[in-house]
């Protein structure tokens, strides 16, 4: 048996984010070139410069961007001022200390093969530094003043002017969006979008307590708050989508694919998943803590044997193995759907000789209120089944492997087969399923880890996750095929969901809670699940025509609740949810791409409020629309009515009803 066993324990596999800014039908990017028609004049180091820079590798500084945004959920949440002010400070000690701009521009830098100077970069991170530093001193002061119980009116007056000297710095963004830096730094420019608009909210709650505005002046305050909620979204989602076609027009390799595929992985984890918290700053609408659910799955890349510099046996992305970049893609991301959980995976093989691999995986999933499967590959003999169930799967380590079938060492491009041999699921309850295949002949390549980093960890443990397995996809990508006398040549893909994406609508009665629209349980009348914008954390359930999509929901205490819909929709119309009427107006012209701005709310009643008397489980049935309209989220928000006031708003609206049927009638 030929093996090759990798020095380092781990290989850390690269993901991307899930979707495109399209809702075209795979393949998604026609290609203008033929792929092997360049290979006959290709050489060997020819290859490796284009493979330069996509050979996978460790995370760098978005693991610590994946924490830093972790930290900005917990901040949403945290029901007290004194624990928000705490929350602020280690965001800001763990912006600096990571030096988190410096080495994200560097890596963002090298992916889209930026001439951007190392020089250029440690300018712009000294000034998102300096940002970082004036908003810190602004925190640290302010946590004292508040613990002290707000009797010293000088320290009052240092705070605010420690707060509108961090507004001033946070307000120059323009520094990070200079022609080649736009792209590069666009983590950066996040980061401190972010900084900026918290400065802005932390300015609107307490600026007259700290007497730094006048009522007058909080109006001018309120439009740079809400001008950059719209400014700094669209500008991320737009560099975002620029970085995204700069690569894709480098070519339609394998190599190129990788390269786009982690910048997107990249990207949404360090600027999507970001500035989808964004509309939780506007303080009309969220003026009590937030639970936020991300929805969209992320891709880890293809697992397959990498090892580079051995004669005619290449990694699988190499030019003469002829993958092609639409098939790739088409293969890896799955296309827009309900949201799931894995139940389990029956896990098929193929067979030569004494040589078996993963060759094919049938995964059933739960969804709210039901289950659903999804087929790849082969589904030959009797499977291997991992059972998940309740418990999540936090990494998962693989041996990876490759086999000639014939062996011709004047062919440049002899017949190779690659696989996956083990694959051991690491869940949160201590178990470790593992399926087992046969090395038989195969040079092997193991230690190989998909996974998505912790908040402490780059590597998770049960512990320490921030994304669980949400779906495994078995693909060739293009991977050439040997006939019946080999074993099926593919690749073991995996994709991620965000741990904040709960099993259950959970609602508290303390909190406004978010529910996600691709949480719901059924749809009928037309609606699918799409893409449309990038902003969103996940994807919206759309409209072709009147339709019914229905919700349920746990509430964990008694109580009375509002209810609103963030929406997006072509016309105005009128729709019920449990037969309560919901105003609607049109919001945008177009289906795709859609912009901040495009998304309004949209009250149940508009004054209705409801009573939860007893913890419940509740469905919400949503029905109308028409084509062109779309819900990104269900949002509950819980009110401090009592329940004489409840009461009589509920005679009030009977005898309304009352008075509308004799109308009708």
């Amino acid at each position: 048996m030929n093996s090759y066993q990798k020095k380092n324990d781990y290989e850390i596999l690269n993901a991307s984010p899930s979707y495109f800014n399209t809702l075209d039908s795979y393949p998604r990017y026609p290609l203008a070139n033929d792929p092997q028609a360049s290979m006959q004049t290709r050489n060997y180091k020819d290859w490796q410069n284009e493979c330069e820079g996509i050979t996978p590798s460790g995370f760098g500084a978005f693991s610590f961007i994946i924490s830093i945004i972790i930290q900005f959920q917990s901040f949403l949440s945290e029901p007290s001022l004194s624990g928000g002010l705490g929350i602020g400070l280690d965001i800001a000690d763990s912006l600096i200390a990571d030096d988190v701009s410096q080495l994200s521009a560097r890596e963002v830098r090298d992916l889209i093969q930026s001439g951007l100077t190392d020089l250029a970069i440690s300018i712009a991170s000294g000034s998102f530094n300096d940002i970082v530093e004036k908003y810190r001193d602004y925190l640290e002061v302010f946590k004292r003043w508040e613990s002290g119980g707000r009797t010293d009116d000088d320290t009052r007056e240092t705070i605010g002017r420690l707060i509108m000297d961090a507004e001033r710095a946070a307000a120059e963004l323009n520094q990070f969006s200079h022609g080649d830096y736009k792209i590069p730094l666009l983590p950066t420019y996040a980061q401190a979008a972010n900084l900026h608009l918290k400065i802005l909210r932390d300015i609107l709650i307490h600026g007259e307590d700290l007497q730094i505005i006048s009522t007058a002046d909080r109006q001018f305050y309120r439009d740079k708050l809400f001008g950059g909620l719209k400014n700094y979204t669209n500008y991320c989602v737009d560099q975002y989508n620029a970085g995204l076609n700069q690569i894709k027009e480098a070519g339609t390799s394998a190599a190129n694919w990788l390269r786009f595929h982690r910048f997107r992985r990249e990207m949404t984890l360090s600027v999507l998943d970001l500035i989808a918290l964004f509309p939780t700053y506007d303080i009309d609408s969220y003026d009590l803590p937030v639970n936020v659910e991300l929805s969209r799955i992320i891709y880890t890349d293809p697992v397959g044997w990498t090892v580079e510099g051995m004669s005619t046996i290449y990694p699988w992305y190499s030019p003469y193995n002829r993958l092609a970049f639409n098939q790739l893609e088409a293969e890896t991301i799955r296309g827009p759907y309900l949201s799931t959980w894995l139940d389990y995976i029956d896990i098929y093989s193929s067979q030569y000789s004494s040589l078996k691999v993963w060759s094919g995986n049938a995964n059933t999933m739960k969804t709210i209120g039901g289950e659903t499967r999804r087929q790849d590959g082969s589904a030959v003999g009797t499977p291997q089944r991992i059972t998940v169930g309740n418990t999540d799967i936090f990494k998962v380590e693989l041996t990876a492997g490759v086999h000639h079938f014939l062996i011709d060492y004047t062919n440049p491009n002899p017949l190779r087969s690659y696989g996956i041999i083990n694959s051991k699921f690491f869940m949160t309850n201590g178990s470790t399923p593992t399926y087992t295949g046969s090395v038989g002949s195969m040079h092997t390549q193991t230690g190989k880890v998909a996974a998505l980093p912790g908040v402490e960890s780059e590597v998770p443990t049960a512990n320490d996750y921030t994304h669980r397995l949400s779906d495994v996809i078995n693909l060739t990508g293009g991977l050439p095929q040997h006939g019946s006398n080999s074993v099926r040549s593919s690749l073991v893909a995996h994709g991620w969901t965000h741990k904040s994406l709960k099993r259950e609508n959970i609602i508290e009665a303390n909190q406004i809670s978010q529910i996600p629209a691709v949480k719901s349980y059924s749809m009928s009348g037309g609606l699918t699940v799409r893409h449309v914008s990038d902003h969103t954390g996940g994807d919206v359930v759309y409209f072709a025509q009147v339709g019914r999509v229905k919700i349920l929901c746990k509430f964990t205490s008694p109580g009375y609740y509002k209810m609103r819909i963030r929406y997006a929709s072509d016309y105005s119309a009128t729709m019920t949810v449990n037969g309560i009427p919901v105003s609607l107006s049109s919001t945008t012209q177009v289906r795709s791409n859609l912009p901040y701005e495009a998304f309004q709310y949209a009250q149940v009643g508009p004054n209705h409020v409801f009573a939860v008397l007893t913890p419940k489980t509740l469905e919400f049935d949503i029905y109308g629309g028409v084509n062109g309209f779309m819900i990104d989220k269900i949002e509950f928000i819980p009110s401090n009515i009592t329940t004489l006031e409840y009461e009589e708003e509920r005679d009030l609206e009977k005898t309304k009803n009352a008075v509308n049927d004799l109308f009708i009638n």
